[in-house]
């Protein structure tokens, strides 16, 4: 086995200076890692604990906050249900359960104030007559929308990508040049790589990763996904949202898509290499994860296992599986994505099953019941791990050697974002309501 030093493999990532401690810009948060530096966070919370304000948002939409400048964005979705015999016929369409049929949506972006937790805009970005079936476990509006200096970029997948100045309010430019089908709606997040909008579209017709200029929304380069798939359409799509790393020097744009692992090179989306799974994997929705020169990625239904990859490779264009350094397959997340503190990842299932490995060479070192069921990945700070799951419920974890629940909270509806930090207070967005909490006693 390789080993490197933690150093020559870092995410790389360019958004201005809105990557501070009162912020937090981009899904996962400023390094892309669910970490944050903050101190004297709440463990207890709830409606009449440590709480700051709660506000209640309209529509419905799993994306989580982005914070900069005391300013909070969602972004948001306004459904009207398709009822009768147009419901019928829409869900004829498809063979899948668990789908809802709508007859229109309007999506859009909220500004919520910091400070008093105000919503101060509600702006429609576009509305979507007759929009495709979508699975009951998402939403129109899941992707997590990416600050970048004075502007802010909304994604929608198909239904497009939306660049906002912060400042005014007003729309700087829009795209909606990428059509695939979902099968199940939208939820691969943006990310930014200096002047480069990164989006990811693996859909049951197509599959390829874009990037934009961040400025104009301009296509810079198009790649399509090079690994052969399993022919029946279903089983192609997936949700990751991509990262930029650092491997040697070498810039590497890491994307996954159902069944392969991708390297990039950012800046022209030459493919550099790519990882077959080596089992069946789709539908995966984690965004890959770091730790001491290896990528680690969940492989998504039917069963999904974590892989931990050597970037190092230089086999472009091969069914390359030797880059897997190790793999561990018992309650892995289809849907969550893992976390790294120290040298121990931790990671809870769709099930609501929390597993410790050693991030070095994927040994378990404890598994639990946690309970209810997730989608919702988890954030460190302040030295706990917070879980959020679909019954409301968040619970603060002790990371360590030993299974330790430091407390159990309960908010008013379920969970399906991933929390957000500014400087000593913590986000939580349910379905109905945003939180803001800190530690008052």
């Amino acid at each position: 086995m390789l080993k490197y030093a933690i150093a020559t493999l870092t995410i790389c990532f360019c958004v201005s200076e809105t990557a501070n401690a009162q912020s937090w810009h981009q899904f996962r948060g400023p390094a892309a890692d669910g970490s944050a530096t903050a101190k004297n966070l709440p463990v207890q919370f709830g409606e009449q604990k440590n709480l700051d304000w709660k506000t209640k948002i309209p529509g419905r939409a799993w994306s989580s906050p982005v914070v900069a400048d005391g300013q909070i964005w969602l972004t948001n979705a306004i459904e009207i249900e398709a009822t009768g015999e147009q419901k019928k016929e829409k869900l004829k369409k498809s063979h899948l359960g668990g789908m809802s049929a709508y007859a229109s949506v309007k999506l859009q972006a909220i500004l919520i104030d910091q400070k008093t937790g105000k919503i101060t805009a509600q702006i429609d970005l576009t509305e979507v007559k007759d929009p495709p079936l979508i699975n009951t476990l998402n939403s129109f509006a899941s992707p997590t929308p990416i600050i970048d200096g004075d502007s802010i970029i909304f994604n929608f997948g198909s239904f497009g990508t939306f660049c906002l100045n912060r400042k005014t309010r007003k729309t700087i430019w829009k795209n909606n040049d990428y059509k695939i089908d979902h099968q199940t709606g939208p939820g691969s997040s943006p990310f930014i790589y200096r002047d480069l909008l990164i989006l990811n579209f693996d859909g049951i017709d197509d599959q390829f990763v874009v990037a934009l200029e961040k400025k104009t929304g301009k296509e810079v380069w198009r790649t399509r996904r090079s690994g052969k798939l399993n022919p029946r359409p279903d089983l192609q799509k997936a949700f990751t949202t991509p990262i930029v790393i650092d491997v040697d020097g070498q810039k590497q744009l890491i994307s996954v898509g159902a069944d392969w692992v991708y390297a990039y090179q950012p800046e022209s989306g030459k493919e550099i290499w790519r990882v077959k799974f080596g089992k069946l994997g789709f539908s995966n929705a984690p965004q890959p994860v770091l730790f001491g020169g290896k990528i680690m990625v969940c492989t998504g239904f039917p069963k999904s296992r974590v892989l931990a990859i050597d970037p190092k490779s230089k086999s472009a264009n091969a069914d390359v599986q030797r880059n897997i350094v190790w793999e561990y397959a018992k309650q892995v997340p289809c849907m969550p994505t893992p976390i790294v503190v120290k040298n121990r990842m931790y990671f809870v299932s769709d099930r609501g099953i929390v597993t410790c490995v050693n991030a070095a060479n994927g040994k378990e070192i404890w598994q639990r019941r946690l309970g209810g069921s997730f989608s919702s990945s988890p954030i460190f700070a302040d030295g706990k791990l917070y879980f959020c799951n679909r019954d409301g419920k968040v619970f603060v974890v002790k990371p360590g050697d030993k299974y330790q629940v430091m407390a159990t909270n309960q908010l008013d509806s379920r969970v399906m974002a991933t929390p957000a930090v500014v400087g000593s207070k913590i986000l939580i967005r349910t379905e109905k309501s945003l939180y803001l909490f800190s530690k008052k006693d």
